[in-house]
């Protein structure tokens, strides 16, 4: 091999330099979408400028049309590279498996073309014929193309502009903060591919002179800007994929003509099909899944709106926070609309679950209040009110049972009280308090902590319901009872059996038997025993016997005595009979 120097090289060095750092540098980020067909394409530029830079140095015909054939590894790298970065930039389709007829079909040309370039036998279907001739300051390598070559050359081409469609159309549907990289990347790839154009019609002012590699000058240039610059690999992918992709919420981008551009999986999800289905749509199309959406969607809408929608699924309502936003770029104008929605039904049922837990403590006859650790009120309940006649502002923030202690309890049972509640205890029973007129008033309820999500206590829950009125019931009868317990003591009585009693008085004559037995009736009957707002009335039915000639022992005396009494119950009862 022989060569010759030229200074038209030190571009083209330049730029493999430039390319093969940036794809070292891309490698390195390789868990980015993009990151590696980037990594590669970038690596196959490189290959095919530093083989056309020896082809250039090269000074006879076996040395260039030896290095010419070394950039055909990069050459047909080329296109399967672009291919695979547009198919997965900025989403994560790389993730995807391809299907093997699909990267079969792909191959097929690239294949046939290294096939023709390393086989002697098959070099004329790519070089019908070639030689060395001066063009300028250089001597080029001058050819004349085979058929596998324009094979070749039209799947290029192909490849290249459905590639370009694939990224301008998500460029269309992109956020703006990385709209101008995609930009770059165009032009990074456009630019080698016009000065092919220029070289394979012979249009260069220096014939035979390929200025595809210089063209990649250019598109070093512009992948660094984007890649260093615009942290092309941090911004997009990241932003896009990770935060976009997996949030809850339902994403849809509107472009400024208020037609559908991008959907996130949530939003696919929510309205069903797939994500082709809905590109490129006007939002009234939402009408056919969802009407209450679309109706909710303004043709004109501020910068910021927001409200909440409905919608019937599977015989349940399903509700949805709706945020609408405009998309603005650099220079402040809209392109366009962003729409959020999020699933609120949860959200909704527990608040209405609160709201009903809220009317019942609300509209409760039991007095309710809360308090934190430290026994200060946080909260109380209309009944709380109307029972000690305390107000939410002259109590909430007090201590408790400060405002409501009576004086009744000694400071060691509340001291108790509290250490009971404090080792997670719930407290029941009965407690004097005083109201804010000075009424002692008695009440009966518990108390229990409140956790917080941990299991720490933050709190205590007290009910309570007024047993004033029942105590004094309870107080009246007990005294009612202790009075008449009093007096039976007091006589020498005993029961007779069932609801009978015998009362024996010696030494004493019928008449006055007589009168004793209208006092104890009399006695009875006057004294009512009061009892939940009633009066009860004890009565007595009396019936007296004496001994006698008729009656010689007891037993004839009781049986008199028990038929009188009869005969009382028979009168009308209260009644004293001989």
């Amino acid at each position: 091999m022989t060569f010759q120097f030229t200074p038209y090289i030190l571009p083209l060095a330049l730029t493999a330099l430039v390319t093969t750092g940036l794809s070292v540098l891309l490698w390195r980020r390789r868990a980015a979408p993009g990151a590696v067909p980037l990594a590669l394409l970038l690596l196959a530029i490189s290959e095919w400028v530093a083989a056309y830079c020896l082809e250039l140095l090269g000074a006879d015909l076996s040395t260039k049309h030896f290095w010419a054939q070394v950039q055909y590894f990069g050459i047909v790298a080329l296109p399967l590279a672009w291919l695979h970065f547009t198919s997965c930039y900025p989403h994560r389709e790389e993730r995807k498996r391809h299907r093997p007829w699909l990267v079969a079909l792909l191959l097929t040309v690239p294949v046939l073309t290294l096939v023709s370039v390393w086989i002697p036998a098959h070099h004329d279907l790519i070089w019908v014929e070639h030689h060395v001739e001066q063009s300028g300051p250089f001597l080029v390598l001058r050819t004349q193309w085979g058929i596998v070559f324009w094979i070749f050359v039209l799947y290029t081409y192909a490849t290249l502009v459905y590639g370009s469609y694939l990224l301008l159309k998500k460029t269309f549907r992109s956020d703006p903060g990385y709209r101008s990289q995609t930009v770059a990347i165009l032009v990074a790839v456009l630019v080698p591919w016009i000065g092919n154009g220029v070289y394979l019609f012979e249009l260069s002012p220096l014939p035979g002179l390929d200025l595809s590699p210089f063209g990649f000058a250019v598109s070093g240039l512009a992948l660094a800007w984007s890649i260093l610059g615009q942290k092309m690999m941090d911004l997009a992918p990241i932003a896009r994929n990770i935060v976009v992709e997996n949030m809850l919420s339902a994403v849809i981008v509107l472009d400024d003509r208020q037609r559908i551009v991008d959907l996130n999986p949530s939003a696919v999800e929510l309205f069903g099909g797939g994500s082709e289905e809905w590109f490129g749509k006007p939002a009234t199309a939402f009408s056919v899944v969802w009407p209450e959406l679309a109706d909710a969607i303004p043709e004109v809408f501020p910068d910021e709106c927001q409200g909440v929608v409905s919608r019937q699924l599977e015989g349940t309502t399903r509700w949805y926070d709706l945020h609408l936003s405009a998309l603005r770029d650099e220079k402040g104008r809209a392109i366009g609309r962003l729409i959020l929605l999020l699933d609120i039904t949860t959200r909704r049922q527990e608040r209405a679950a609160l709201e009903e837990l809220r009317q019942a403590v609300e509209t409760s006859g039991e007095a309710i209040f809360m308090t934190d650790v430290d026994g200060l009120i946080t909260y109380i309940n209309p009944a709380f009110t109307r029972l000690y006649g305390y107000t939410a502002e002259e109590v909430v923030g007090k201590t408790t049972p400060r405002i409501l202690k009576s004086g009744v309890h000694t400071q060691g049972q509340y001291e108790h009280f509290w250490q009971t509640l404090l080792s997670d205890t719930t407290v029941k029973g009965q407690l004097i308090n005083r109201s804010r007129s000075g009424d002692l008033i008695i009440v009966e309820g518990s108390a229990n902590p409140i956790h917080d999500a941990r299991g720490k206590i933050v709190g205590f829950l007290a009910i309570q319901h007024d047993v004033t009125r029942e105590a004094e019931n309870q107080r009246k009868v007990e005294e009612a009872e202790a009075r008449y317990r009093g007096l039976v003591e007091q006589l020498p009585i005993g029961r007779y059996g069932g609801e009978e009693f015998a009362l024996v008085l010696p030494e004493t004559d019928l008449q006055a038997a007589l009168q004793a037995a209208e006092r104890l009736r009399a006695c009875v009957a006057d004294a009512p025993i009061s009892f939940a707002g009633s009066h009860l009335t004890i009565t007595i039915s009396v019936g007296v016997a004496a001994l006698s000639e008729k009656t010689p022992d007891l037993s004839s005396l009781l049986n008199q005595a028990d038929e009188a009494m009869l005969r009382a119950k028979r009168g009308g009862r209260n009644r004293v009979e001989r």
